[in-house]
């Protein structure tokens, strides 16, 4: 397996994963712009992504997702390793989110491995246009959005 910067030729590959972690239409095409991403590439076939922001000294990892024909086989952790990796440790504060609104495999265990420690856990972590927290127009009516943050210094 191979750990890569995502391309433009990689969106919906990233987009569908996506789909099946988090809900349909929670990534889009113009989110491509605004967060780094980065893929894990098994036989030419994406298995795995996360995506990160950085900004003021801080690295967040937004989202991971795996392939669930993948899952159990270490991907998640490899990727979060890539990251710490690829960041300045001497430049960014490594967070990272849990979102707690999905019913698939949680994050807490290969952010736990990474070195992550949970630190506490937040509702309704988007707001909307009126600064409302609830319900989250990212993920419509009755999601909240809610997240576990862990923190690795």
């Amino acid at each position: 397996m191979r750990i890569r910067t995502a391309g433009p030729e990689d969106i919906f590959a990233v987009i569908n994963l996506s789909d099946f972690a988090f809900g349909k239409g929670f990534l889009k095409p113009e989110h491509f712009g605004e967060a780094d991403f980065y893929v894990a590439v098994q036989d030419n076939k994406i298995v795995g992504f996360a995506c990160i922001e950085m900004d003021a000294g801080t690295c967040l990892i937004d989202q991971v997702a795996v392939d669930p024909d993948h899952r159990r086989e270490g991907i998640a952790k490899q990727l979060i390793e890539h990251i710490i990796n690829d960041i300045d440790a001497e430049m960014f504060e490594s967070h990272a989110w849990e979102y707690s609104d999905t019913k698939k495999v949680p994050l807490a265990s290969p952010l736990e491995q990474c070195g992550f420690e949970r630190i506490k856990y937040l509702k309704h972590i988007y707001k909307d246009e009126h600064g409302d927290e609830s319900p989250c127009s990212v993920c419509g009516t009755g999601c909240v959005c809610s997240a576990w943050l862990y923190c690795r210094q």
